[in-house]
């Protein structure tokens, strides 16, 4: 048996990704005794893993490889589970010299997809997969899904959100880091002037005008959050929400960790890479509807891009744009 181990583990990159690994995360950390668990990420992905319990100490990548590398060195792991795959790591874990258990990489079969659509990826979610990396360690998928957590005093207060969102909304997530992530406004207003309930618009900051420009068409059952929150009270929002749809960033896979019903809306991405909305079997199995919809036109031309493009290669954007509104509304009806 393992046991009395230090175990670093590498994730470098987005906070969706983050969100992704949480599972590994916890099933190592309770499933292999005394461990000490440490965890590598980006220093703009700290508020994904702020207050995990499950992780004892944080490290953050902050660009410059010989700082992080006099930074582990002295920990002197026993093993290092690099969910990353990038330059980056690999270059730590060849100065490190510690025993490694590495996910695959899927950078060609991801230039196939997009490129010539050519799918060879496994019939399997992108958590699935993780736990394969970690199988020689004897840690397995305890079913619980994802895991976010966020701070007692980020818990959004009744008093802040309108009176006319007190006895429940949807949220609509309207976040997307590039053009081609994100369902346009004309497309968001003609959603929200069709649904019958509340609705709470989250995003970032850079979101608040689209935001406020959705809002405007009625501002009783239309509440744009965009840039009043932090991260952890936007979370909260989430938490608390009937209904979550929007495109596919971290908000929708914090959702997924709250068990939270999600239409996700892919664009110029696809939920062929294996990152579609992920709740682990025990949830799913308790469940007598369908938790989730992933509404993709599946054109010719699509997927073009994993992490989006600022326009349309093809210029005209119909992955987003020929979305049906009245679909839409029936695949919100099927999970909710």
């Amino acid at each position: 048996m393992i046991q009395n181990k230090k175990i670093l583990i590498i994730r470098l990159s987005t906070i969706a990704n983050i969100v992704l690994a949480s599972p590994i995360i916890r099933c190592v950390k309770k499933q292999i005794p005394n461990v000490e668990l440490h965890f590598l990420s980006n220093t703009d992905c700290k508020r994904a893993t702020d207050y995990n319990p499950y992780i004892d100490k944080f490290y953050f990548f902050d660009n410059f490889l010989d700082h992080t590398i006099k930074q582990l060195l002295p920990e002197s792991y026993d093993y290092i589970i690099d969910l990353e795959c990038n330059n980056e790591s690999k270059k730590l874990i060849k100065v490190l010299n510690v025993k490694t258990y590495s996910a695959k990489s899927f950078s060609l079969k991801n230039k196939l997809l997009t490129l010539l659509k050519i799918n060879l990826f496994p019939n399997k979610h992108v958590v699935h997969r993780f736990f394969d990396t970690v199988l020689p360690l004897h840690v397995k998928d305890d079913g619980e899904g994802l895991d976010f957590f966020i701070a007692k005093n980020d818990e959004v207060p009744v008093d802040d959100l309108p009176t006319a969102h007190s006895a429940g909304y949807y949220v609509l997530n309207i976040a997307g880091k590039n053009f081609t992530n994100r369902m346009p406004i004309q497309k968001c207003i003609e959603l929200c002037n069709k649904l019958k309930h509340p609705i709470i618009i989250v995003g970032n900051r850079e979101d608040m005008l689209a935001g406020a420009q959705i809002a405007a068409q009625d501002t009783i059952k239309i509440y744009n959050a965009c840039g009043k929150f932090n991260h952890g009270e936007i979370a909260n929002i989430i938490q608390k929400a009937k209904v979550v749809i929007g495109n596919v960033n971290e908000l929708m896979y914090i959702a997924c960790a709250f068990k939270k019903p999600i239409v996700a809306l892919w664009g110029s991405n696809s939920s062929k890479f294996g990152a579609e909305p992920f709740y682990g079997q025990n949830f799913l199995q308790k469940q007598q509807k369908q938790t989730f919809a992933n509404i993709t036109l599946n054109l010719q031309c699509q997927p073009c891009s994993e992490v989006g493009f600022s326009t349309c290669p093809k210029k005209h954007f119909n992955c987003m744009q020929k979305i049906d509104i009245n679909e839409l509304l029936s695949q919100i009806n099927l999970i909710y």
